[in-house]
């Protein structure tokens, strides 16, 4: 029996075919995801050390969490960053990300310990190293007492202005134009209020993200000098550290506000 000859035409749709059933098993076979070692191979295909793949990965791995950011009616009121570092920091490195913290944030702040735990706190802005198996896990945390005042001010103006037009509602006085002017004018303050206080929040929220990514990556920074054996850096100066059982005491009722600065007296004559 002569062997079949196909086509150009039966050529071209099974070609087709073969190339499309090609590519969905890659796709199979890819869907699970990649293992170390296949990356390693891909890479190596590319011309890319193993190394240098097993360290990307690493670096992937450790990579921070998206910040938190908590609302409240809309307004952005917590903002929460958190990030495990390359490895432990040392007592040193602490030093230098507290001045950074210091620097970045324009306050003193105070710095405290508990056990393994490490500490600085300037009102409701904190930033905390803590273990993590055999590395260290930074966590900032912060929350805008300012906001909720703003948030707080406008909900009572629009609520008064609620109650007191269904009050003069109901008892007919609402047809007076000088109570209509007051409760328009309560309406747009509060109105005006949140909204002034919605956009200033959410500045600030953007703006702590961003400095508490970069302190994360400052610490990691540090880290990676320690392990690849730089000089030991002079510790910047710090507060002493504070008693175990009062490290968390002003937790949650202290503000993300540079804190007051002594004013100094004047010299009498």
């Amino acid at each position: 029996m002569p062997e079949r000859r196909y086509t150009e035409g039966e050529i071209a749709e099974i070609l087709r075919r073969a190339v499309d059933a090609h590519e969905a098993q890659k796709q199979a076979d890819h869907a699970e995801g990649l293992t170390l070692e296949e990356l390693q191979r891909a890479g190596a295909a590319a011309g890319l050390p193993a190394e240098v793949i097993a360290a990307a990965a690493a670096a992937f791995d450790r990579a921070p969490s998206p910040p938190k950011i908590t609302a409240q009616a809309g307004i952005p009121m917590t903002v929460q960053h958190e990030a495990t570092l390359p490895g432990p920091l040392t007592d040193d490195a602490w030093s230098r990300l507290v001045a950074d913290a210091r620097r970045t944030f324009k306050a003193t702040g105070k710095v405290e310990q508990m056990g393994s735990l490490r500490r600085w706190k300037n009102g409701n802005l904190n930033m905390l190293v803590e273990p993590d198996g055999e590395t260290h896990r930074i966590r900032f945390q912060t929350t805008s007492s300012n906001g909720q005042s703003g948030m707080i001010g406008s909900l009572v103006l629009l609520v008064t202005a609620l109650i007191l037009g269904l009050s003069f509602a109901l008892s007919g006085d609402l047809v007076e134009p000088s109570l209509q002017f007051m409760l328009g004018a309560m309406a747009i303050g509060g109105i005006g209020m949140y909204a002034f206080t919605q956009r200033r929040q959410t500045r600030w929220s953007e703006e702590r993200d961003e400095q508490m990514h970069a302190l994360a990556e400052r610490a990691a920074e540090y880290v990676a000098q320690t392990e690849i054996g730089l000089p030991e850096i002079k510790p910047a100066e710090t507060e002493p550290v504070r008693p175990a059982h009062a490290v968390f005491d002003e937790w949650v009722n202290d503000e993300d506000t540079p804190e007051q600065q002594p004013t100094r007296s004047k010299r009498t004559r």
